[in-house]
């Protein structure tokens, strides 16, 4: 079974759908998700605010092809220096949320505590795992594929890239020692 992640479904920032709503007003608006250049899901949705300490939001969206509607209650917090920032509460349990998520083969949005989501660096496990993923995000920035071979991007500061090339040869020290480690065992079980 796969492992639920916060990345693998859809996403809706309560804040940002929120703000600019006008009390009174009901017009519907549309909200899309794109995974690069390709359109990965989209809903119509309305934020009713009643008044100061009131409010709804509203989805309407297909999911599996048919029709879906969910009435989400929002919850008005102070902030420190006036004003008031919205958060959801969430369905299922009750507490308030900032963010709520749609996971791959679900069909009501909930916060990420009640479908039990992670991030992906939260499901690495501490050692080998967690250091690859680590040393892809290096070689992503250098903009290498290869960590023997890795020239400077022009765009790149001397001092940034002598700086990213140091972690990377660190990590690929990391990554020797957990090999080195790994067939020594491997040696210990035969």
């Amino acid at each position: 079974m796969a492992l639920a992640l916060v990345e693998s479904g859809l996403r809706l920032d309560i804040h940002r759908l929120v703000k600019g709503s006008i009390p009174g007003d009901c017009r519907a608006q549309l909200w899309q998700w794109w995974r690069g250049e390709m359109l990965s899901g989209s809903i119509c949705f309305r934020v009713v605010l009643e008044d100061d300490s009131r409010a709804t939001l509203i989805l309407d969206y297909l999911r599996n092809g048919r029709p879906t509607r969910q009435d989400i209650r929002l919850r008005p917090v102070g902030c420190r220096f006036g004003g008031v920032r919205w958060y959801a509460v969430c369905p299922r349990t009750g507490r308030r949320a900032s963010k709520l998520y749609l996971p791959a083969g679900e069909s009501r949005f909930l916060s990420r505590n009640a479908y039990g989501l992670a991030y992906r660096s939260q499901r690495d496990s501490a050692g080998f795992s967690r250091d690859i993923s680590r040393r892809n995000r290096l070689l992503a920035k250098l903009k290498a594929d290869d960590p023997d071979y890795c020239p400077r991007p022009k765009w790149m500061r001397t001092r940034t890239y002598n700086r990213l090339t140091a972690h990377l040869e660190a990590m690929e020290l990391r990554l020797d020692g957990h090999l080195a480690r790994y067939a020594k065992h491997l040696g210990a079980l035969a």
